[in-house]
C-alpha cells in the first residue's frame, strides 16, 4: 500500500488512463472515446457517472464506493481534471493535455536552475587533484579514499576514466576544501597539485569555449539525478515515522536503512540537500535526528533501491520507506532484514 494520500493515488491513475499510450491501446477507454460525438478525448468519461466510474478496476480498491474521493482528487489536480456542476461526472479539462505538453517541452529546453545550483554546490566543496604515482589505478580507490578521509569527511571520490592519475574528491563542506587547498599534500612521497573542482571546470571551459560562458547541458541523465540526505539517531523510529517527520519540512520519496543502527538515507523530492540542511540550522538536527550530506555508500544503497524499483524487485511504493512490512508502525526499530 502506498503512503500517498488517496486523492493523489487517484490522480496517478487518472493521469495513466488519459495518457496517449493508454488511449491508443486500451480498448475499453478507446470505445468510450469513440462514443463521443465529437471524438474529443478531452471529453472522455463525460457520459459516465462518478458512481459507475468508482467501480472501474483502477479505482474500485481506492475509493471503495466513496465517490467524494474522486471529486476531491479533481479539486486537487491543479486544473487537469474537473467535475460538472452537479458533481456527478468527471472529465479531463479541455486543453489540459496541450498545456502539460507545452510545459514539459519548456522544462526540457531550459536548464533546471535548482539542479544547476546543486551541481555548483558540489563543485565548490570538491577538489581536483593530480600528480599521483604511476602505480595508481582503479584498484587503489579504497586506499586513496582513506588517504583523503584523514583530512575531512569524503562524500565521493572519482578517478577520471581517461586518466587514472587525476581524481575528483567531494567533501562535506567548502571549509574542508579551503583547508586542504592551503596544505601541501603528498601521496606516497609525491606532492599533489590541487585546485577546487569549480576552478578546474572554469579553466577547462575557457580553454574549450575560448572564454565564452560555459552552459550546462540539461540532458535527461543528469536531470534524473536525485537529491539524497543521510540521517542518524532513528533507533526507535519506523520508516513511516521518519517519512512523516521529514515531510514536515519538505516532501520525501524513497527511504532506505544503512548498516549502522538508527541510520539511513532518504530521497528529497523538492529541495537540494544543501537547502534542506540550511532549513535545519547550523546543527542540522530536527526532532532528535541529525542529518548530513549523503556519502558514496549511502548513494550506492539508494541507487540499488532505484534499480530494484525500476526492475520490479520489491515494488513497494517509496522503497523500504513505504508502508510495507514494518514500515508504518510507530515506535518500532528500523528493521534489520
Amino acid at each position: 500500500m502506498s503512503d500517498k494520500p488517496i486523492e493523489l493515488q487517484i490522480l496517478d491513475q487518472l493521469d495513466a488512463i488519459y495518457s496517449k499510450e493508454n488511449l491508443a491501446k486500451n480498448a475499453f477507454f478507446k470505445e468510450m472515446t469513440e462514443q463521443d460525438p465529437d471524438h474529443c478525448k478531452c471529453l472522455l468519461l463525460d457520459r459516465v457517472s462518478l458512481k459507475k466510474f468508482s467501480v472501474i478496476k483502477q479505482f474500485k480498491g481506492l475509493v471503495q464506493g466513496n465517490v467524494d474521493l474522486l471529486i476531491q482528487a479533481a479539486e486537487q489536480s491543479n486544473g487537469r481534471f474537473e467535475v460538472n456542476e452537479d458533481k456527478t461526472k468527471l472529465r479531463k479539462a479541455p486543453g489540459a493535455e496541450e498545456e502539460q505538453e507545452a510545459e514539459t517541452k519548456e522544462q526540457v529546453a531550459k536548464p533546471d536552475e535548482k539542479m544547476l545550483d546543486y551541481w555548483r554546490q558540489q563543485n565548490t566543496r570538491s577538489i581536483y587533484a593530480k600528480g599521483f604515482p604511476e602505480s595508481l589505478d582503479h584498484s587503489s580507490h579504497t586506499k586513496l579514499s582513506d588517504f583523503f578521509k584523514e583530512h575531512g569527511r569524503v562524500l565521493t571520490l572519482k578517478m577520471r576514466k581517461d586518466d587514472d592519475k587525476n581524481v575528483f574528491v567531494e567533501f562535506d563542506s567548502m571549509d574542508t576544501v579551503k583547508e586542504i587547498l592551503d596544505k601541501k599534500l603528498e601521496y606516497e612521497g609525491q606532492e599533489l597539485t590541487m585546485m577546487s573542482k569549480q576552478d578546474y571546470i572554469d579553466m577547462k571551459a575557457k580553454e574549450k569555449y575560448q572564454g565564452a560562458e560555459f552552459q550546462h547541458s540539461n540532458d535527461k541523465k543528469r536531470r534524473n539525478n536525485s537529491y539524497m540526505i543521510q540521517y542518524e539517531g532513528a533507533i526507535d523510529m519506523g520508516f513511516r515515522d521518519i517519512r512523516e517527520l521529514v515531510s514536515q519540512k519538505t516532501p520525501v520519496g524513497t527511504v532506505e536503512k544503512l548498516s549502522e543502527p538508527g541510520t539511513g538515507v532518504l530521497e528529497l523530492k523538492e529541495v537540494t540537500p544543501d537547502a534542506f540542511l540550511e532549513m535545519l540550522g547550523p546543527d542540522h538536527k530536527f526532532e532528535g535526528l541529525t542529518f548530513k550530506l549523503a556519502d558514496m555508500h549511502a548513494r550506492e544503497v539508494m541507487r540499488k533501491a532505484f534499480q530494484n524499483k525500476r526492475g520490479g524487485k520489491g515494488g513497494r511504493d517509496g522503497g523500504r520507506g513505504g508502508s510495507g512490512r514494518g514500515g508504518g508502525r510507530p515506535h518500532k526499530r528500523q528493521r534489520k532484514d
